[in-house]
């Protein structure tokens, strides 16, 4: 757990976001419009994790945000940022940021559909 926690990651160039109210909503850019499951409706916790994805802030910093900003234990903001970031992985909305044996930062990309 100790690597995932010291992990970076960066929001995909595959994805869009657009803000709704309170929400944010998360909208493949390569995939077809028709396909409705492509569309994913973050709450305010996902959108305040969300926010926090930049490739540079580390996984243990979004926790030490979502406990900062949200009446929450440590544990449970790092087992609720840990389970989402997860999940945004899996459906290839973030990229996780490497570093090279030159120690400049490069991709791990996924691609967002399998078209």
């Amino acid at each position: 757990m100790k690597d995932f926690l010291t992990a970076c990651f960066r929001k995909s160039d595959k994805v869009v976001s657009r803000r709704i109210e309170n929400n944010l909503l998360l909208v493949p850019i390569h995939c077809q419009a028709s396909d409705i499951n492509g569309f994913y409706k973050l709450n305010e916790v996902g959108t305040e994790i969300w926010e926090h994805i930049d490739g540079h802030r580390s996984v243990a910093e979004i926790i030490n945000a979502v406990v900062s900003e949200f009446d929450v234990t440590a544990e449970t903001a790092e087992r609720d940022v840990t389970e989402f970031l997860e999940q945004l992985k899996e459906i290839r909305a973030i990229e996780e940021v490497q570093a090279s044996s030159s120690g400049q930062a490069t991709w791990t990309a996924w691609n967002l559909c399998n078209n």
